[in-house]
C-alpha cells in the first residue's frame, strides 16, 4: 500500500480538478435577433438546459476556429 492514495489525498485531488476545470462565470450581454432568441429559449425548455450552457458550447467551435484562422490583412482583396 506503499503507493496507494490516502481517501484524504484522493478527495483533495478529485476536488482540485473540479475546482480547476470550472471557469468562472461573467455575466455579460449578448444582442441577438428575436428569433434566434425564440429558438435558444425553446431549446432551453427542450432540453432543460439553461440557454447560457447552450450558447457556451455553440461558441466553443467557432471560437477554435476563429483563433486558429490568419485574420485577414489590410490591402487584401478585391481592390
Amino acid at each position: 500500500m506503499a503507493n496507494s492514495e490516502s481517501v484524504g489525498g484522493a478527495l483533495v485531488r478529485e476536488l482540485t480538478e473540479k475546482l480547476q476545470a470550472q471557469d468562472e462565470k461573467v455575466a455579460t450581454t449578448l444582442r441577438l435577433t428575436r428569433r434566434t432568441l425564440r429558438r435558444l429559449k425553446a431549446q432551453e425548455q427542450r432540453w432543460n438546459t439553461p440557454m447560457s450552457f447552450i450558447t457556451e458550447r455553440a461558441l466553443q467551435p467557432v471560437l477554435d476556429e476563429l483563433e486558429a484562422a490568419s485574420p485577414p490583412t489590410a490591402g487584401d482583396g478585391d481592390g
